[in-house]
């Protein structure tokens, strides 16, 4: 098994599609990750998440992998200044905001020289101009299933035409797609919308927060068939 490479946001996704698995809980995991190839992970800090883990616990999880993998910590309407004080203190290395948070408010992560993805429930609400209005402050735009109580993590998918219209409408922005990808549909998530990263949550799990590495080397085999 390959080890992963460590490398910067703008790097991955400038290297055509890669994996991201979000919603670890444990060490024994990402170490499992890390030794398979995956280079994305993703740590959910929002409270009511199936896979929420504390700050404090974070910091024991996250610290041993600085420069081993990409450390994404996904939140929901935190303030700017509690993310920036993670990212400061080499807890993760990106800042993934999955609430209703603004434009201004991922400016001010993105003006202290982290890296910011943004992420939006895709709806009849969500357009380009929408999108746009976040582009200065984001390195990444993020569609999920539209789940307004819950914030993504649901296993629903949507259509992926709609993703592939808004790559095209804004091709200076890396899109990521998640929601209800599994080993059986990444194909063809990948080919319908080019996206520059799959993200999976359910899609590789046992059950939620307990991940399945059988599932996530078959999702890792098709992933490297497209670089």
């Amino acid at each position: 098994m390959s080890i992963a490479t460590p490398s910067s946001l703008d790097t991955i996704l400038s290297k055509g599609v890669s994996l991201k698995i979000c919603g670890l809980t444990n060490r024994s995991e990402i170490s499992e990750l890390l030794e398979l190839g995956v280079q994305v992970i993703g740590i959910n800090f929002w409270k009511r998440s199936k896979r929420y883990v504390s700050k404090e616990v974070a910091t024991e999880l996250l610290k041993p992998y600085a420069g081993k993998l990409l450390r994404v910590g996904v939140f929901v309407n935190d303030a700017p200044s509690e993310i920036i004080q993670l990212l400061k203190n080499d807890v993760i290395d990106v800042a993934q905001l999955h609430g209703d948070e603004s434009p201004s408010d991922c400016l001010e992560i993105k003006a202290q020289g982290y890296h910011v993805i943004k992420a939006f429930g895709v709806d009849e609400t969500l357009n380009s101009k929408l999108i746009n209005s976040y582009e200065s402050g984001v390195d990444a735009i993020l569609l999920d299933a539209h789940a307004p109580n819950s914030y993504g993590g649901t296993g629903e998918t949507f259509d992926w035409q709609i993703a592939k219209v808004l790559a095209e409408e804004n091709p200076s922005l890396s899109f990521i797609l998640a929601g209800g990808i599994t080993a059986d549909n990444i194909e063809e998530a990948i080919n319908q919308t080019q996206a520059s990263m799959i993200d999976v949550a359910s899609g590789a799990e046992i059950s939620p927060g307990v991940k399945d590495m059988e599932k996530i080397s078959l999702l890792l085999n098709v992933i490297h068939q497209h670089h």
